[in-house]
């Protein structure tokens, strides 16, 4: 491990950012409209909103200036700036200043540049699984988590690497390469005495287990369609020795059998005395694993809170049959006749445990023990019962704040029911060894991973084979003599210190596994990727995973330099199972639905489980996949007359007639339903899974709907806010509607400008509440009388705004006409979204003016989604590192 730990991390911190060139004055033109237009705001003692424009030169190579002229374009252009109350500048200087950044943008600006990008999380574990044919790979607790930036966590300019994910690294790769290159574990014979007392799966006696502690013995009785683990776990596989002392106890008719169940076999250990007889079985048990055992003629089931119906019917039965144990169970109780309202039952006082009567656990042990003691006795003196106090202690038994009744059946039925008592538990072994099914798994893996090495294991020609497959398979490219030299000696020096074969493959493979070549997707010190490095981005981009053995032979043999064959392989790519990866990563990050699961509705809002947060995930990534698959026109993205819903989401969200099942379909079964076009429902401003990710659970917030509608869908992101600006906290309560909140917080200048652009988009889904249903008022939540929440109409909903561009709308249903007629603006911000994604940097001027040149010609030649996507592949701009 001395050479991977040598391996210097320093030369890959970091990107290629704009170092700087000579700086240039300013026009004097460009300085005369500064002053007169901007730096009555923006002066070096004034910054506001840390913006100064007081310049006397500009050095186009430094991504500061860069950056800050950007964003001067990026206002005037949308006439954002100078405000509203301040003076227009002329048409002709305002043309002359904006030709002048754009020029100087686009021609004297450096190229841009992602710099290294490792692996995120996500695709490191894609990475595992699809190059070494582990499936459903899981990373170690404690592996750390990635940091988004600009909606993604692809982006390499956060994508560091730290000591944590160093070490996180390193434990997973021993993990991976223990996983193929398993070594062999060998253990001594052992004599393993089990106390019983560990047996039983709960702390607590009453109840939760198929077996109960009693005295000196575990008892088996009850079945609940779970065996009882041992306290054991094999070192080793093999095959061990069980030394068991048992009896049975009640077992009426039929002898019981106790089921040993290890290794994936089991065998059937009759147990044929009420008298401790000596056992002696064999079994196979695999390392890490547990014997477990199951009485298997269980005559009664072991009942919980989750099956109280089937309690009463089973208690029902009994008490029916067995008159004394009735009367034993009503000599406990008492019927009261109240003089209005029907008579019923209770308990005793002097049926209570004394000390706290309310503890269930208690309660239930007292009452299993003063039954035993009262059916021992004999001593019943209850008169027959009528069928309608059957029912009424029936009622008492089995209601749901009278659980103690249903632990002191259980322990009662313990006693009484047919059982098996396990006195004394010993292990030996292991006797002999066995190949456990991870060692046949990691057989495939290698077998797959290495194929046929010429030479016996160990020598140089099996070697060379060996470490070319493994660092070539990591590295995703050819590898070069050096590397395989290095590793090659790396096997050999572990080999010369007495290690198996097996044993240096699995230092390589570890090796390879914390090497830059594996957690790195590109590394190239050019400017342009290598082929190799552009089939791992095109790979990445529209699979999630490692390119496959196509698209590296296109990398190996020159082609994939040619755009057509580009296109071609992201067609191949795009028509296979795996885009799946691509749908899910990219719409759970672009519109931020990955935040559903960790969102908690508030009650107030209706009901919500799994059905609702699938549905409402599944809704967003079906559709995207279908515009793609289809290449549909990328207003459907907008305004389509479709959506795939599930029957809980259609009836309780949108209000939709429930899709008739099939054979086979549930409620959580997704199907594709047609809407109308111009309607409040369908596509992604209408999509209850995007209006969740967009609140918090409890309220709206039209500031942070805003802020996603200009960053996602209208490509217009708003700057970040002041730090001095203070949070709002929306209250509806006091009759006051958002808006008036909204309203009061815009009056500070500081906030105005910004909340100018952020609010009318935002005020626009108002009408969509926290779980993306339609609402007209805002909700009034008070407690009634009974303690439930009651729920009345507050203020109406006014979602009315009006655009900076002068566009007046009442609704969503205007937002997206409005989209639509501007889908050039759509489509350049989901181009840029696919730039971001695929490249892992933020396009800077030059190459979002070339996104949206080719975002216009696929509109202008009435393309689709694909057709986008394709387009964003074929600039140059893609292929730079």
């Amino acid at each position: 491990m001395r050479l991977l730990l040598s391996i210097s991390f320093a030369w890959l911190i970091g990107g290629t950012l704009g170092k700087g060139s000579a700086p240039q004055p300013l026009p004097s033109h460009i300085q005369t409209f500064l002053e007169n237009h901007c730096t009555d705001c923006h002066d070096n003692s004034t910054k506001k909103g840390d913006i100064n424009l007081e310049l006397v030169s500009v050095d186009w190579g430094a991504a500061e200036s860069a950056r800050l002229l950007d964003r001067v374009h990026r206002v005037l252009e949308k006439g954002e700036m100078p405000p509203p109350k301040k003076k227009r500048p002329p048409l002709s200087e305002l043309r002359q200043t904006l030709d002048w950044i754009d020029q100087g943008l686009t021609q004297k600006t450096p190229p841009a540049a992602t710099g290294i990008r490792r692996l995120t999380r996500a695709e490191y574990v894609s990475t595992i699984e699809r190059s070494f044919y582990i499936g459903n790979f899981r990373l170690p607790p404690g592996f750390p988590e990635d940091t988004r930036s600009h909606g993604f966590e692809n982006v390499a300019e956060s994508l560091v690497i730290s000591r944590s994910l160093m070490d996180a690294y390193s434990e997973t790769a021993a993990l991976i390469a223990d996983r193929i290159f398993r070594l062999p574990r060998s253990a001594r014979i052992s004599h393993t005495e089990i106390p019983i007392k560990q047996m039983s799966l709960q702390d607590r006696d009453f109840g939760g287990t198929t077996t109960l502690l009693r005295e000196e013995a575990m008892r088996f009785a009850l079945k609940e369609g779970r065996s009882a683990p041992v306290v054991f776990e094999a070192p080793a596989s093999g095959t061990y020795r069980l030394r068991l002392r048992a009896a049975s106890v009640h077992p009426e008719a039929q002898p019981l059998h106790l089921k040993i169940l290890a290794g994936g076999t089991h065998q059937i250990l009759p147990i044929p005395s009420t008298t401790p007889t000596d056992l002696v079985v064999e079994i196979p048990i695999y390392e890490g694993k547990k014997p477990e055992l199951e009485l298997i003629e269980a005559r009664r089931t072991f009942l919980t809170r989750g099956n109280i119906a089937q309690f009463r019917e089973e208690l029902r039965g009994h008490l029916q049959n067995d008159p004394r144990l009735l009367s034993a169970w009503l000599s406990f109780h008492e019927e009261v006749t109240p003089k209005q309202g029907k008579p019923y039952m209770r308990l005793r006082p002097s049926a209570r445990p004394e000390g706290d009567k309310t503890d269930e656990v208690v309660q239930s042990k007292y009452l299993a023990k003063s039954l035993r003691e009262v059916m021992a006795s004999g001593s019943l003196v209850n008169p027959p019962p009528t069928p309608e106090t059957l029912e009424r202690l029936l009622d008492l038994m089995t209601s749901g704040s009278s659980w103690h009744y249903l632990y002191a059946w259980n322990l009662h039925a313990f006693e009484t029911a047919p059982a098996i008592d396990l006195f004394a538990l010993t292990i030996e072994g292991p006797l002999s060894p066995i190949e456990d099914p991870d060692t046949l798994a990691a057989r495939r893996f290698r077998q797959v991973l290495l194929g046929t090495p010429p030479g016996e294991p160990g020598s140089q020609p099996w070697i060379q084979h060996s470490v070319k497959r493994i660092i070539e398979t990591a590295f995703r490219r050819p590898s070069k003599e050096t590397e395989r030299s290095d590793y090659g000696k790396l096997a050999q020096e572990h080999l010369s210190s007495g290690h198996t074969p097996e044993e240096a493959l699995n230092l390589v493979l570890r090796a390879a596994l914390v090497s830059p070549h594996f957690l790195y997707r590109e590394i190239h010190e050019d400017s342009s990727l290598s082929l190799y490095e552009l089939a791992s981005r095109l790979s990445y981009l529209l699979t999630f995973g490692p390119p496959d053995h196509v698209l590296l032979k296109a990398a190996g043999d020159g082609s994939l330099a040619q755009r057509e064959t580009v296109r071609a392989q992201a067609l191949r790519l795009l028509a296979s199972p795996q885009v799946s990866g691509f749908t899910k990563s990219f719409c759970s990050q672009w519109l931020g639905t990955r935040a559903l699961p960790l969102i908690t509705p508030s009650p107030q809002l209706g009901t919500f489980d799994f059905r609702h947060l699938e549905g409402f995930s599944q809704e967003v990534e079906l559709c995207f996949a279908e515009i793609l698959r289809e290449n549909r026109p990328l207003s459907d993205f907008i305004d389509p007359d479709f959506t795939y819903t599930n029957a809980i989401v259609a009836r309780q969200i949108y209000g939709l007639p429930v899709p008739e099942k099939t054979k086979g379909e549930t409620d959580r079964t997704m199907v594709r339903v047609s809407l109308p076009r111009g309607g409040r429902r369908g596509g992604l401003l209408g999509m209850a899974g995007i209006m969740m990710a967009t609140a918090n659970g409890v309220d709206t917030q039209p500031v942070i709907r805003g802020k996603w509608l200009l960053e996602n869908i209208l490509g217009d992101p708003p700057p970040p806010p002041p730090p001095s600006v203070p949070a709002i906290t929306p209250d509806t309560r006091s009759a006051k509607t958002i808006r008036d909140l909204m309203a009061a917080h815009t009056q500070d200048e500081k906030c105005a400008g910004c909340h100018r652009k952020l609010d009318p988009p935002g005020f626009l889904l108002e009408n969509f509440d926290a779980l993306g249903n339609w609402r007209d008022t805002y909700p009034i939540y008070s407690v009634g009388k009974d303690g439930k929440t009651v729920t009345r109409d507050g203020p109406p909903i006014d979602a009315a705004a009006v655009f900076p561009d002068g566009t007046p709308m009442r609704d969503v249903t205007d937002l997206k006409r409005h989209v639509v007629s501007h889908i050039d603006s759509f489509a350049s911000c989901v181009a840029e979204k696919l730039f971001l994604y695929g490249t892992g940097r933020v396009p800077n001027y030059a190459e979002r003016k070339n996104l949206r040149l080719a975002a216009h010609r696929v509109i202008e030649q009435n393309g689709g989604f694909r057709d986008l996507l394709l387009s964003v592949l074929d600039l140059e701009d893609f292929r730079l590192r």
